[in-house]
């Protein structure tokens, strides 16, 4: 009986272990900053699914490109993005966002920070609101 015991206490820390883990990915859709950071953490990462998840219907097109192109790199050069990837992923902290009024629709620019100083280095990624949600919207055209 009590080797019953261990073994479920053993199972209920596993889940709540892996429930803290996988908590710790949550993106606030309300929030731009958060889904903007999220989104190129996911990116910064290769995980390109995860990204897809908070993109628009577009977003998903363009990261669906973005993932070919990357399925044609060779080992070597695919490592190499990895680690350059890493680096960002250490540098990714904070999003500033701007709040945009359309007539049609709300959209929010949003930076991610930063490089070793500090600053802003990235280009600006443009979010869109559908269904209450922030959401990263990136289209073909926009990428020109």
């Amino acid at each position: 009986m009590n080797q019953f015991w261990n073994k479920w206490t053993g199972l209920l820390l596993l889940f709540f272990l892996f429930n803290a883990c996988a908590g710790s990915k949550n993106v606030n859709y309300k929030n731009p900053k958060s889904v903007s950071l999220a989104f190129c953490k996911a990116l910064a990462d290769n995980d390109y699914e995860r990204a897809k998840q908070m993109g628009t219907a577009q977003t998903i097109e363009v990261i669906s490109l973005l993932q070919n192109l990357n399925d044609l790199l060779s080992e070597e050069e695919k490592q190499r993005a990895k680690e350059a990837g890493a680096k960002q992923l250490k540098l990714l902290k904070k999003a500033s966002c701007v709040l945009e009024q359309d007539s049609k629709e709300e959209l929010a620019s949003c930076q991610t920070c930063c490089d070793e100083e500090g600053a802003f280095n990235t280009a600006p990624i443009t979010l869109k609101k559908e269904n209450n949600q922030w959401l990263v919207h990136i289209t073909k055209e926009s990428l020109d």
